[in-house]
């Protein structure tokens, strides 16, 4: 009986050193709460703003936001009529995340 707990032991020992020694590590970074009519450009001008407002500028500060406002309302819009529209044509399709 010792044998064998002797035997699971060093295979086990040996297959974690493997496994530590030979693996990369790697972490990443995903965010699951987008929203799904957050565009690119919308990233953009946010990071636009972010910089405006690292760097002080009120008034650019400002005009990032206005934008991210319009460009909010026009993309949801967008959507809602992308919603809609695979609503009327195809039940399935639109609860399929279209």
């Amino acid at each position: 009986m010792a044998d064998i707990d002797a035997a699971v032991d060093t295979v086990s020992e040996y297959i974690n050193f493997m496994v530590t020694t030979n693996s990369i590590n790697k972490s990443f970074w995903a965010n699951h709460n987008s929203k799904p009519w957050l565009t690119k450009e919308i990233s953009e001008v946010i990071k636009w703003r972010y910089e405006a407002k690292k760097h002080g500028d009120s008034s650019l500060y400002k005009c990032a936001q206005k934008t991210i406002d319009k460009l909010i309302l026009i993309a949801k819009q967008s959507y809602k009529d992308k919603i809609l529209d695979a609503m009327s044509s195809d039940i399935n399709r639109a609860w399929n995340r279209t």
